[in-house]
């Protein structure tokens, strides 16, 4: 009946006489270690050669063994019988291997994310986690040192309690859009720097735990941008970036409807009769103009001399109303002492895929027909 209990037990058992003959083992072991004809040899495959060496430690043993290349490790508690004036051995096995592993994993996983940490806090992007209630559960130094707050300051709170209304109100919408319609990334301006902040759901096993951001100052890549891309008069983007970006960006040029050509009367004899320094506040006069008719997905460009573009996603009435407001605000202008006028030529896309080149020359060639038939008008290509 004894045999049987110890034969039910999740752990091993091991009996051995005095003389070191082994009188049982148990189910549990001989599965583990697997069943050898002589059962002495058990003592072997546990690396045990001498009992009272390891009754004189105290606590358990810890033995690495390896069967079929398979390491398992088991803790070894051994413990003296007397029985009948004959003295056994009761080695009772534990198979620690599992919690040791665990342990290791454990142990692997805390080192990870030490590394993870030193890492992430090294970096000069702030970096970021909130949960789903948008309120922060990690951020890196750089992450502090924009919000000038220690971290125990700013972890399990939201970006207002952080940043303030104002700012902290745009990273909260941010961070909803981000939750319900997908929009990842916006370009934010603080204390004289540009940063662009992107942010992404946080998915760990199909469950959403929140956003994670990276937010990098860009300011050193805008000013260059700004620089090869904007004109410093007009403070509109230039030749560069039609010929460089909106030429060679075929999404863009798929959703573009309409080209509005637009050019400053008689501009030469501005120059010659009032100086240059009014040629150039007649750019910037005809510049703002143009800014204030620009809706979203507008883009103004200024060609170059006294040309300027303006692509809309608008088809050709609305475009012709563009037009129109245009020169009628230029007309209603006060102080318009140099008798600023325009002439404008606008061109619909014939078909979604037309070149632009092709809707560009007819809009070229409109504008040369408002020119030649007494400026100050439109004319369509």
């Amino acid at each position: 009946m004894i045999f049987n209990i110890l034969n039910s037990i999740s752990s091993g058992v091991i009996i051995v006489s005095e003389d070191y003959k082994i009188k049982f083992v148990n189910k549990f072991l001989i599965e583990l270690l697997g069943d050898v004809s002589n059962k002495n040899n058990y003592l072997k495959k546990l690396n045990i050669k001498n009992i009272e060496l390891f009754l004189e430690r105290k606590g358990p043993i810890i033995k690495e063994i390896f069967i079929d290349e398979k390491k398992i490790i088991l803790k070894i508690k051994i413990k003296i019988l007397d029985l009948e004036e004959k003295k056994y051995f009761i080695l009772n096995c534990e198979n620690i291997s599992r919690e040791k592993s665990l342990k290791e994993i454990i142990k692997l996983k805390n080192q990870k994310i030490i590394m993870l940490k030193t890492i992430l806090d090294s970096s000069e992007d702030v970096i970021f986690i909130k949960d789903n209630n948008f309120k922060y559960t990690f951020v890196n130094k750089s992450f502090t040192k924009l919000a000038n707050k220690e971290k125990k300051e700013i972890l399990g709170k939201n970006s207002v309690e952080i940043f303030g209304k104002k700012l902290g109100k745009i990273f909260e919408e941010q961070s909803q859009k981000v939750i319900f319609s997908g929009e990842k990334s916006i370009e934010l301006h603080k204390n004289g720097k540009y940063y662009k902040n992107n942010k992404n759901q946080l998915i760990c096993r199909g469950i959403n735990m929140g956003i994670y951001g990276i937010i990098r100052d860009i300011t050193e890549i805008k000013k260059n941008r700004d620089e090869i891309y904007y004109d410093g008069l007009s403070k509109l983007l230039n030749r560069n970036f039609y010929e460089n970006i909106i030429k060679k960006d075929r999404k863009f040029l798929e959703n573009f409807y309409s080209i509005i050509l637009i050019d400053i009367d008689n501009f030469k004899e501005i120059n010659d009769t009032y100086g240059h320094l009014e040629g150039d506040k007649t750019i910037k006069i005809v510049a703002k103009f143009i800014k204030s008719v620009l809706t979203k997905n507008d883009v103004g460009i200024r060609m170059g001399g006294d040309e300027f573009l303006i692509f809309t996603d608008k088809y050709l009435d609305e475009a012709i109303n563009v037009g129109e407001k245009l020169l009628y605000n230029i007309e209603k202008m006060e102080n318009n002492n140099m008798g600023i006028s325009l002439s404008i030529g606008i061109a619909e896309k014939i078909y979604k895929y037309e070149e632009l080149e092709d809707v560009f020359k007819r809009a070229d060639l409109a504008l040369y027909k408002s020119k030649r038939s007494g400026k100050g008008q439109i004319n369509l290509g």
